[in-house]
């Protein structure tokens, strides 16, 4: 697999799919990124997020890199143009002299999401769900390993 893409478009679109790589160790192919032509896919197997961004594809394939180690190379690269090339679970990814090697997980291993019914879904306005959040968000705890209201 060979992409180049802009740094900002590749940088926000991994910003997107990130919250969903998972962080503890059970399934270490959950901390990564699936990657395939300009699709970046992330799932803990509670919450998966899957988003597109523009890329210049120069050779198809697939990856699973991990994500939050990804998101922190791209962000620290000095320049606009990336270029990222995967063989095997070996990625190098490349921006004006500095390169990175990274190793990834075999992408057969990643979970697919499931498929949504499309009679299942509904639409809400932006500012009324936020409304909603705000009104109920008192409610939430702040510590996970505590209920809400034992703050």
């Amino acid at each position: 697999m060979k992409i180049k893409a802009h740094k900002k478009e590749l940088e926000n679109a991994l910003k997107k799919v990130v919250p969903a790589c998972s962080s503890n160790g059970t399934m270490p192919v959950l901390q990564g990124i699936y990657m395939y032509d300009n699709v970046l896919l992330s799932t803990n197997l509670d919450i998966g997020i899957k988003t597109s961004y523009d890329v210049d594809v120069i050779e198809k394939g697939k990856a699973v890199l991990p994500g939050k180690k990804l998101l922190n190379i791209v962000k620290s690269l000095p320049n606009e143009q990336v270029n990222l090339v995967i063989e095997g679970n070996n990625a190098t990814i490349e921006s004006d002299g500095v390169e990175f090697n990274v190793s990834g997980f075999d992408p057969d291993e990643f979970p697919s999401l499931p498929e949504i019914d499309e009679s299942n879904q509904f639409g809400i306005a932006g500012s009324v769900l936020k409304k909603a959040i705000d009104k109920t968000v008192m409610a939430t705890s702040k510590d996970d390993t505590q209920p809400a209201g034992r703050d």
